[in-house]
C-alpha cells in the first residue's frame, strides 16, 4: 500500500507538502525492516546482485560524507540518497519473491503517468491544467510545476506501458494501452525538454537493437511518424528542438565555473574521495555567474567527483556499468523477454535523463532512480535463474 501511495503521490509534490511523501518514503523501509525482524528473516539476504559493488558506492559516498570539513551539511545531503538505497533493497526484496508483482507495480505506475500526461495536455490544449496551473512559455509542466519532471514521469509511463502492450494478446487491451502510450508520447513532447528527448532515444536505440527486425521496424515507422507529425504541427515544439544547436547553454558557464572551483578547492585528498556530499552548493556561490545560486553543477558524474573524488565515480560507474552489462548479456539470450529489456533499462533511463539537469542526492534522482534499479536487479536475478536453470535441464537431457 505505501508503494501504490508513494507512486501516485509523486506527481503531486508540489501541490501537497513534500513531508507527507517522505514520511510514506521513510514508513515503507521501516515496516520492511520490521517484518524482516518479526519473521526472523536476516536483513542481508535480501541485498541484490552486484550487492559488494553496491556497498562499494555507498561505502565512498559515506566516507567522504563523515571526513567532509561541514559534516552536517552533508549529513543533510545524503538524506535522499540513503533513503533510495533502502528503497532499492525493499523493492527488490518485494518484487523476487511474486513475479506478479511487478506487473501490478507497473499498472500503478502507468496510473500515476497518465494523471500527469492528462493533466499536462488539459494545460496545453486549455492553457491551465486541472490545478489552475498556467502554462508558461508553452511548456507543460501539471502537477510538478516543472516540464522537466514531466517529461520524466510519462518517459517512465512510456517505457513502463510497453512490456504490458508487447505481450497483450488482447484486442481491447491494445486499443487502451495505444491510446495511454499516445498521451504519454504527447505528454512528454510538450514538456519540450531536450536533455529528456536524447536520453529517450538513445535508450530507445538500445531497445531497437535488441528486437527482432520485423518489430524493428514497424515500431521505428510508428514512433518516427507520430513525432515527426507533431513537431510539423506545432513550431514552438520545432523551435525548441533546434535551439538545441542555435543556443547558448548556461549549463556551459556552469561546467566552466565548476572546473575552476575544482582546481582551488582540491589537493590531493579531495581528488581520491571529494569535499562530500552537498559542499558545491556551499563553495560554489562565490564562482556563480549567472547568479542563479546553482545547487549542483548540472553534471551528474562531475557532482559526484566532487563530493566523492575518483573513487566515488569510479565505484559507481564499476557498479552500474556491471548492471547493465549482465541485464544486456541476459536480454541477448532470451530476445522474447520484454519485461527484463523495458523495465530493467528504465534506471539508465533516468540516469541520462537527470544527467545534466538534476542532482544526483535530489528527491526527483533519488526515488525514481532507486525504486526502478530495485526492480531491475530483481527481473536481472530471475533471468539469471532462469537461465542456469534451463542450462541444467538441457545437460541433463543430453
Amino acid at each position: 500500500m505505501n508503494i501504490i501511495l508513494l507512486i501516485f503521490i509523486f506527481p503531486f509534490i508540489h501541490v501537497w507538502s513534500g513531508v507527507w511523501f517522505n514520511n510514506l518514503w521513510k514508513s515503507l523501509i521501516v515496516i520492511w525492516v520490521l517484518k524482516k525482524l518479526m519473521d526472523r528473516e536476516k536483513i542481508l539476504d535480501s541485498i541484490p546482485p552486484s550487492g559488494i559493488l553496491l556497498s562499494v558506492f555507498v561505502f565512498t559516498v559515506l566516507l567522504s560524507t563523515f571526513l567532509s570539513e561541514q559534516l552536517s551539511v552533508s549529513l543533510r545531503s545524503i538524506s535522499y540518497y540513503l533513503r533510495g538505497i533502502g528503497l532499492c533493497i525493499v523493492l527488490y526484496d518485494f518484487s523476487l519473491s511474486d513475479d506478479k508483482r511487478i506487473q501490478r507495480v507497473l499498472v500503478y505506475i502507468m496510473g500515476s503517468a497518465s494523471i500527469v500526461a492528462v493533466d499536462a495536455i488539459f494545460q496545453v490544449l486549455f492553457k491551465k491544467d486541472l490545478m489552475g496551473t498556467p502554462l508558461m512559455q508553452s511548456r507543460a509542466s501539471a502537477f510538478f510545476s516543472h516540464p522537466f519532471y514531466v517529461s520524466l514521469w510519462t518517459g517512465i509511463g512510456l517505457f513502463a506501458v510497453a512490456p504490458i502492450w508487447a505481450n497483450s494478446t488482447k484486442r481491447t487491451h491494445q486499443i487502451v494501452l495505444t491510446i495511454a502510450i499516445s498521451f504519454f508520447l504527447f505528454a512528454f513532447l510538450f514538456s519540450k525538454t531536450r536533455a529528456a528527448w536524447v536520453a529517450i532515444a538513445m535508450t530507445s536505440m538500445i531497445i531497437f537493437f535488441h528486437l527482432p527486425q520485423k518489430k524493428k521496424l514497424l515500431k521505428a515507422i510508428f514512433l518516427i511518424g507520430v513525432v515527426a507529425l507533431v513537431f510539423i504541427l506545432d513550431d514552438s515544439l520545432r523551435e525548441r528542438a533546434l535551439s538545441i544547436v542555435k543556443e547558448e547553454n548556461l549549463r556551459l558557464t556552469i561546467w566552466k565555473q565548476s572546473f575552476t572551483l575544482i582546481e582551488d578547492k582540491f589537493s590531493l585528498k579531495e581528488w581520491v574521495i571529494g569535499r562530500g556530499p552537498g559542499m558545491f552548493k556551499v563553495e560554489y556561490l562565490p564562482y556563480d555567474l549567472i547568479q542563479e545560486g546553482a545547487q549542483f553543477p548540472h553534471l551528474i558524474l562531475l557532482e559526484l567527483f566532487y563530493a566523492a573524488g575518483f573513487i566515488g565515480v569510479g565505484a559507481f560507474l564499476l557498479w552500474f556499468t556491471c548492471c547493465l552489462f549482465k541485464l544486456l548479456s541476459c536480454v541477448r539470450k532470451k530476445p522474447a523477454g520484454h519485461l527484463l529489456m523495458y523495465v530493467g533499462l528504465i534506471p539508465l533511463l533516468i540516469l541520462l535523463m537527470c544527467f545534466i539537469s538534476e542532482s544526483l542526492f535530489s528527491r526527483y534522482f533519488s526515488f525514481p532512480f532507486w525504486f526502478f534499479i530495485g526492480l531491475s536487479l530483481s527481473l536481472l536475478s530471475s533471468a539469471v535463474k532462469n537461465q542456469s536453470r534451463e542450462m541444467v535441464e538441457n545437460n541433463y537431457e543430453n
